[in-house]
């Protein structure tokens, strides 16, 4: 493996980790849910009360008695005796005995999913329990079936004696007179008063070491230990479910995500606000509007150097990233600053600014670039009024007609020249533009201006479109002079632990929308001056 894959590896495991980590509250909330439902389940359960005996189990060869194969009968490994001990108490003629002497209260026979055996490790001891919602039969049916289980030992070992005894008879019968009276005929009739012994002895091998008694607490159901292991599980899940989400979901969530895809300059950190739901319409208070105008800030230093500039274009890799209302902010921040500002919507497809301002305008853009009308004709002036500061503006030139080309339109030679004319009267001239890569406009103008500002936000920007983005104007001939994240977190970037510290009660109250007022002007005219507005999502 390469360097460069293992570098990006790393990077993507980072990245995996990151966006897992994100979805605390999704785990978390899986994991709740469970636990509640695992908790509600389990209290709704009938209680099962387990009443439990023990007997002890001995070794009784009975070959030994008619065979010298005591040696090979003593090797049998004691896992296999257990094993088998605990297969012959659930045998069905066990189950049905101990049923005949409960009197029928389960039927015709003890059902086998009530019963567990369990052979207590390194003894000869045997736990035989049973389980019922009555905790007085369930005593009952652990003490039937142990009684059942030592009838029907007795039985087999009965019958076992009988035909030991005729067999060790029949040898004994068969020995010559004179070997009958000798040692072998001692060695068989001492092996008959063994089984004469064992006859006079009860349990064949299994005696009652503890009855079962009643229970007084159930073992089942137990909603606490039930809801712990739902948590687990849920937790389990929830994380399962933040993996494949964070794998499926391509949407960048972060900055570093956006510097991990494309490298560059941040230029505002825009967090989210009421204000800013509202379409530009709403003024932005505290962080809101400090995140703007140090993004105007940074973009002057970044796109003048000091002095006048051409026309910069602001694009996104897709629909509903906020780029019309970023660039709407933008110019406000910038007038606020003094800066004469020119905000050209040039989205010919689905403009939206005039709309959303409030502005008629039968005329705009298209006309312009189509050399039915001179600029002078279509800038409107949109006055917003700004407490403590009055009115400031910002020009705007609508979309205009919709064309059927839109970008043989913008391809014609004259776009650059009038772009051009435009940015000498300005300080600032904005260039709101389609998505670049939804359609080929905004490259056409990325590559007639001085400069691009891409606008990402989070949640929405994927980072196979913002890739494609960046990949579309590295061959556009013009700098992309950095990126607007849209929707960021103000936490972290100085906004909101600045703008938060304002007592209870004190924070200005929500301005009603700005009524904006549009005025044509020849771009001549007074500068305008300016205010921040809030940012929008769209």
């Amino acid at each position: 493996m390469t360097p460069a894959a293992a570098s990006d590896e790393r990077i993507a495991a980072t990245r995996l980790m990151r966006r897992v980590l994100s979805q605390w509250r999704l785990v978390a909330i899986c994991a709740v849910l469970a636990a509640i439902a695992g908790f509600v389940a389990s209290a709704s359960r009938s209680k099962l009360y387990e009443a439990t005996t023990t007997v002890q189990l001995t070794d009784v060869n009975l070959a030994t008695l008619f065979t010298s194969q005591n040696l090979q009968q003593q090797g049998i490994d004691a896992q296999t005796k257990a094993a088998t001990n605990v297969k012959l108490v659930t045998l069905p003629r066990v189950r049905v005995a101990a049923a005949r002497m409960l009197d029928g209260r389960v039927g015709t026979a003890v059902p086998r999913e009530v019963i567990s055996v369990a052979a207590q490790s390194g003894t000869t001891l045997l736990d035989i329990s049973a389980r019922d919602p009555d905790p007085a039969l369930a005593a009952s049916i652990a003490n039937a079936i142990r009684s059942a289980f030592i009838e029907t030992q007795q039985d087999t070992a009965t019958a076992q004696l009988a035909a030991t005894r005729r067999r060790v008879r029949d040898q004994l019968e068969s020995l010559p007179p004179t070997q009958r009276g000798g040692q072998a005929g001692d060695d068989l009739r001492y092996r008959l008063n063994q089984i004469d012994n064992l006859e006079l002895g009860t349990g064949a091998g299994v005696a009652t070491v503890q009855v079962a008694s009643t229970p007084t607490a159930p073992v089942s159901p137990r909603p606490k230990r039930d809801a712990i292991l739902a948590l687990l599980i849920g937790g389990i899940l929830g994380i399962g479910v933040a993996v494949l989400r964070a794998r499926l979901d391509d949407r960048i969530r972060d900055q570093s995500e956006l510097a991990e895809h494309w490298e560059l300059p941040v230029l505002g950190m825009i967090p989210p606000s009421r204000a800013l739901a509202k379409e530009g319409r709403e003024l932005a208070s505290g962080a809101a509007m400090e995140a703007f105008a140090l993004a105007r800030t940074n973009l002057r230093y970044l796109h003048t150097d000091g002095q006048s500039g051409g026309p910069v274009v602001v694009t996104s890799s897709i629909a509903g990233e906020g780029k019309s209302t970023v660039a709407w902010n933008l110019a406000l921040a910038a007038a606020m600053a003094g800066s004469r500002v020119l905000l050209i919507d040039a989205d010919l497809r689905r403009p939206v600014l005039a709309q959303r301002l409030g502005v008629a305008a039968q005329r705009g853009f298209s006309e312009v670039l189509a050399g039915m009308v001179s600029p002078s004709d279509v800038i409107k002036r949109v006055l917003v009024s700004v407490p403590g500061n009055g009115d400031v503006s910002v020009d705007l030139i609508p979309a205009g007609f919709a064309p059927p080309s839109p970008i043989a339109l913008l391809e014609r030679d004259t776009t650059k020249p009038i772009l051009d004319r435009l940015a000498a009267r300005y300080d600032l001239v904005l260039v709101d533009t389609p998505p670049a890569t939804v359609v080929a406009d905004a490259k056409v103008l990325i590559e007639r201006s001085s400069g691009a500002i891409v606008v990402s936000r989070l949640g929405v920007v994927t980072g196979n479109a913002f890739e494609r983005l960046r990949d579309l104007l590295a061959t556009s001939g013009s700098p992309v002079l950095g990126t607007i994240v849209n929707d960021a977190s103000a936490v972290g970037h100085g906004y909101e632990s600045y703008y938060g510290a304002a007592p209870a009660g004190s924070q200005e109250p929500a301005r009603p929308a700005p009524a904006p007022r549009a005025q044509s002007i020849a771009p001549d005219d007074a500068p305008a001056s300016s205010a921040a507005v809030a940012p929008s999502r769209n």
